[in-house]
């Protein structure tokens, strides 16, 4: 790393001094000097500091509830894409619309690479869209700008959405017309129901009208409403008794229905320079809308045309004049703004073109002015690739520099006065076609449902030699699941998003035209990433293990040395460790080289002793680990788009057609809905259904929330023991105490001490398990068979915390209790095997992701083999391999395999 940063510096010296084709006098020696010294600092604090990215495969855009997500993760240095050798945990995070985190694993990282699988249990994954996240501790110093983030959706064919169709919402100034079709369970028009329509904002209710499907299930109003607000958010309602609740977000059509903004290049529109402004319309839903207009100056004159060319972007070229304004008028007559002209300035062009080996870049100014310097750098992901010191004499200067000096990915150029004051940055697009060849040959044409299925899979360089890499296939059912091969991919991600600000829409549109002028339009209107970091030292550390820290004092608070620290652990309800240190003289304790987790479920007793092997006036501090909240703005309509979304609708629609075909093709039973009672959010009931003998809810909890858990047991369950010394028993009946799921019986210590400890205030809800019915599944885990007792069964109590953190206690003398959150191995996809097409199953095998293997290893010959089975869809099966060869190349592969029908 250190000798290319060398290299790449010498190079800039070098270009420096051939670009500078004037006499330099003493003082022009010291501003090229200083701009060489600022570059070389910058870089220095890349080398020092050096970032990483993250991206994350997954194996689909959609799932099912209590489906479970695939993932491979890449952990690569930023600069290099190569693995971040310093790392090893990524942290995975699932948020929903409102920024708050469903589900936080992490996961180790080997030279680069991890892997994950995750459940989305029906619970606390409801119909909708949600956020998938994940960094390191290390990204963490540079803000949130290189954390990975990606959007995918759980669609449940059963919720009451799918059972309206909106055909048309049409509210224009004051008047408000629906056009939508209601539909029972069974997909069949809801015909002659009731239902309340009602059109709001916030708590003002604007329209509310009862009224009544047709026999075709339709609902129709054109109505006059009172006069709204233009500003406000409108929401309409429609709800019926049949649990029908939808809630969609609608723009007065008398306002404006996208967002249109202007960028001129290089940041201003500066008189008299013929200049690119590059154009984005978006839509309420934060996708671009194709658009085209005029733009008109202050008299009204036409100065210009404009129209989209890809995803709502475009560029528009004019000469803005001084003293004079500008507005965009599109076609439909809605006017929009553009940015102010100033009269003086500098404005810095970048003209990359495809046929061309080199790039362009002018500096012009606005009007003849007295020679200045100017000094322009081009850098590509933190590190300074060139650099060019410019005289300008006349109003013009031109500078061009070979795409060869850059990495392929996106180029920031940035233009600085003498006194090396930023004064214009421009992006570009730079593309060499450096990526790996990747191919998958069936052994057949044509496959079966329940066939067997071997692919060969083959990496090469550009020049077809062998490629060693690692790489991640999924394999989909693209009659379940509609995937857009324009999305995102470890290539596009890699070398354009990870790099740019804000969503990009179908990514891998722009690497497959990197030159076209939707990609520069792109660039004109994309904010990026800003490598610089100017935060001296780092507060978060590498984190190449998992470790657990602490501090054990005496009742003073002052450390204590030389103090044996035991730890010990389970895992799930089998596994277990035992470790044991020594504080430091400062009191400080450390616990590393733990063994392989397996599950996420450990909980861990710490333990310390004084000199005379007693835990009095000893207390156990852990540091506990902090995780970085969610600030990026998330439109309040992207949940909302779910019901105008025709992917969402169309996996609707092929979910019923699957379940249609398996009804014709064989002998399977319809699917019975059992209504379940409700689960307490974030409870660790081991009972599918949720099911308890008695649940003590957090409105009770609240009557008295400084009350101790002991006293709220006594006096909710009659014969709860109170008394230290006594059999902790109702009657014959032990008492076990679960809290966060990690059992008590796990670890030496008294659960009175426990329960006193909690306040009712900290505890979401307690469910006691009495009956065998709804313990024998805790007898299961947490007995050994021999011991399960049926005639005077123990009574379970499952006490879920706000925190879900466990029997999290620093109060008991020497000891503590933690769980945390372990990085965990992945386990195994499981990929059924049929011994002949003709094998019956006991239910139908409609599988969406049909395969997935994050570990595909090609060898010295670019080659590995993979095989699976096909399952009962009749329709073609979509391959998506993608992967790197670890030395900053990647490659990706979309390829269809064909079922018979």
């Amino acid at each position: 790393m250190k000798e290319v940063k060398r290299a790449i510096q010498a190079g800039i010296e070098a270009f420096l001094v051939f670009i500078a084709l004037f006499v330099i006098s003493s003082a022009a020696h010291a501003q090229h000097a200083e701009f060489v010294s600022k570059l070389s600092a910058s870089d220095t604090m890349a080398d020092k500091f050096p970032r990483e990215k993250i991206f994350i495969h997954y194996d689909k855009p959609y799932y099912k509830p209590n489906d479970s997500i695939w993932l491979k993760g890449y952990a690569l240095d930023a600069a290099e894409h190569k693995p971040s050798d310093s790392t090893g945990i990524a942290y995975i995070e699932i948020l929903n619309e409102e920024s708050a985190v469903l589900k936080r694993t992490s996961a180790p990282v080997f030279f680069g690479l991890f892997s994950s699988c995750i459940a989305l249990p029906q619970d606390d994954f409801k119909q909708g869209a949600y956020i998938l996240r994940a960094y390191t501790n290390w990204m963490r110093n540079f803000g949130d700008t290189l954390f990975f983030e990606s959007r995918f959706k759980v669609i449940d064919a059963r919720s009451e959405q799918w059972k309206a169709d909106i055909r048309k919402i049409d509210f224009s100034n004051n008047q408000f017309v629906l056009y939508t079709v209601l539909k029972g369970g069974n997909a069949e028009p809801l015909a002659y129901t009731n239902v309340t329509v009602r059109l709001r904002s916030g708590l003002r209710n604007y329209l509310k009208l009862r009224t009544a499907t047709d026999a075709d299930g339709n609902i129709y109003i054109d109505t006059t409403l009172k006069a709204i607000s233009t500003d406000r958010n409108i929401v309409l309602e429609i709800a019926s008794k049949n649990n029908l609740q939808l809630n969609i977000p609608v723009r007065n059509s008398g306002t404006p229905q996208i967002d249109l903004q202007f960028m001129p290049e290089g940041g201003s529109l500066v008189a008299g320079i013929k200049q690119n402004t590059g154009f984005k319309a978006i839509s309420i839903f934060g996708k671009g809308v194709d658009v085209s207009g005029v733009i008109k100056d202050s008299k009204r004159n036409t100065v210009a045309q404009f129209a989209s060319v890809h995803k709502g972007m475009g560029i528009v070229r004019f000469t803005p004049q001084t003293g004079e304004t500008y507005v965009a008028e599109l076609s439909n007559g809605v006017v929009y703004d553009l940015p102010g002209v100033k009269a003086s300035g500098i404005v810095l062009q970048v003209i990359n073109k495809e046929d061309a080996d080199s790039i362009t870049i002018k500096i012009i100014a606005a009007q003849s002015r007295a020679p200045a310097v100017y000094y322009l750098a081009g850098r590509s992901r933190g590190i300074t690739y060139a650099g060019a010191k410019i005289n300008l004499t006349k109003k013009e200067a031109e500078v061009k520099l070979a795409k060869a000096m850059f990495p392929q990915g996106i180029i920031k150029f940035t233009l600085y006065n003498s006194n090396m004051n930023p004064l214009n940055e421009r992006i570009t697009f730079v593309w060499h076609d450096e990526t790996i060849r990747l191919y998958a040959e069936p052994h057949k044409t044509l496959y079966r449902q329940k066939d067997s299925v071997s692919l060969k899979i083959k990496s090469q360089n550009t020049n077809a030699a062998p490629v060693t890499g690692s790489f991640s296939l999924a394999v989909i059912d693209t009659a379940q699941v509609k995937f857009t091969a324009d999305c995102e991919n470890i290539l596009s991600y890699m070398l354009l998003s990870a790099d740019l600000k804000g969503d990009i829409e179908y990514p891998w549109f722009y690497i497959k035209n990197p030159y076209s002028e939707a990609t520069d339009a792109l660039m004109l209107t994309q904010g990026w990433v800003n490598y610089n970091w100017k935060v001296p030292q780092p507060a978060f550390e590498k984190e190449q293990e998992f470790s657990i820290t602490g501090k054990v004092t005496n009742a003073f608070n002052k450390p204590l040395a030389h103090v044996n620290v035991s730890l010990f652990g389970k895992v799930g309800s089998e596994g277990s460790f035992f470790m044991d240190t020594i504080t430091n003289t400062a009191g400080v304790f450390a616990f590393k080289k733990f063994p392989y987790f397996l599950k996420d479920s450990a909980g861990m007793l710490l333990r310390a002793l004084n000199k005379r092997s007693k835990a009095f006036n000893v207390g156990i501090a852990v540091n506990l680990k902090t995780y970085p909240l969610y600030t990026n703005e998330i439109s309040r309509y992207w949940q909302d788009n779910l019901l105008f979304d025709t992917a969402s609708r169309k996996y609707i629609s092929n979910q019923q057609l699957l379940w249609q075909q398996m009804k014709r093709d064989g002998n399977f039973l319809e699917e019975v809905v059992i209504s379940a009672k409700r689960k307490i959010q974030g409870s660790k009931n081991l009972n599918e259904d949720g099911g308890a003998d008695q649940v003590i809810t957090e409105k009770i909890l609240e009557a008295t929330p400084k009350e101790d858990l002991l006293h709220v047991l006594s006096r909710q369950i009659p014969g709860f023991p109170v008394v230290r010394g006594a059999p902790f028993a109702i009657g014959k009946s032990k008492v076990e105490i679960v809290i966060d799921g990690t059992h008590l019986g796990w670890f030496e210590m008294d659960p009175i001490d426990v329960l006193r400890y909690y306040s009712a205030e900290d505890v979401k809800a307690i469910e006691v398990m009495k009956s065998v019915k709804y313990n024998l599944a805790y007898q299961s885990k947490f007995y050994e068979p021999m011991k399960i007792n049926f005639m005077d069964p123990p009574v379970f109590i499952e006490i879920t915390t706000k925190t879900g953190e466990g029997p999290f206690m620093k109060k008991t003398p020497g000891i503590y209790l933690y769980k945390p959150l372990v990085p965990v191995i992945a386990k195994q996809f499981y990929s059924p095997k049929y011994t002949s097409p003709g094998q019956e199953n006991v239910f139908p095998d409609l599988r969406s992701t049909i395969y997935w293997n994050p570990d595909i290893i090609t060898d010295k010959k670019g080659e590995a083999e993979v095989s699976f089975y096909t399952s009962e869809s009749k329709s073609s099966y979509l391959i998506v391999l993608q992967g790197t060869d670890l030395t900053g190349r990647f490659g990706v592969l979309y390829q269809y395999l064909n079922i018979e029908n």
